[in-house]
């Protein structure tokens, strides 16, 4: 299980990341962004999704698959296993579903478990979006090999 500290500030900041064996610290960046591209998610990164009457956030645990565990809107408090599909978008009546984003102005799609089987959900429209990514600093660093002279 992985849980956050509170942090101070509504977006970024350093939060804690607590595992049963260890304690670690990890940086994270925050951007408000009108589009983030599904394509470019990594393990850990957040999106932070305001609609006009609810906020949502989807923690990434499987970039390649989209799996996430969402919390927040009609969830509340309690977090779901969740695939986010990507959005839909509604202009002059049409609907047209884009599965390699999310953007302001469209509705997000997510696959959520529940204790009934899967379901789908959809927020209302997209008023904000940020983007909270994992930097992973050195955890992305490739090891040198060393050699040593005799």
């Amino acid at each position: 299980m992985v849980e956050f500290e509170k942090s101070t500030h509504e977006y970024g900041g350093t939060p804690q990341i607590m595992s049963d064996t260890e304690q670690q610290t990890r940086t994270y960046i925050s951007k408000a962004v009108a589009q983030i591209s599904l394509e470019t998610l990594n393990v850990t990164d957040c999106i932070s999704i305001k609609t006009a009457d609810h906020s949502y956030l989807f923690v990434v645990t499987d970039p390649e698959e989209r799996r996430g565990v969402l919390t927040g809107g009609a969830l509340g408090f309690n977090s779901a296993a969740s695939v986010l599909l990507g959005a839909d978008l509604r202009k002059n009546g049409q609907v047209s579903a884009l599965f390699s984003g999310l953007y302001q102005g469209s509705r997000a799609i997510f696959f959520v478990e529940s204790h009934d089987g899967v379901r789908q959900f959809v927020t209302s429209e997209i008023i904000g979006l940020v983007h909270i990514e994992a930097n992973l600093g050195c955890d992305r660093i490739e090891p040198s090999v060393q050699t040593s002279a005799a």
